[in-house]
């Protein structure tokens, strides 16, 4: 949605590398368990 990619442009530009990957791991966590209820 509008708001991941948000969040996904911001980790991009401020958690690069080893930090960024761990910060989109934890949106998905919190993407899906939002799917989930």
């Amino acid at each position: 949605g509008v708001i991941e990619d948000m969040i996904e442009t911001f980790a991009n530009t401020q958690f690069e590398g080893g930090r960024h990957a761990t910060r989109v791991s934890k949106i998905e966590a919190c993407s899906m368990g939002a799917d989930l209820g």
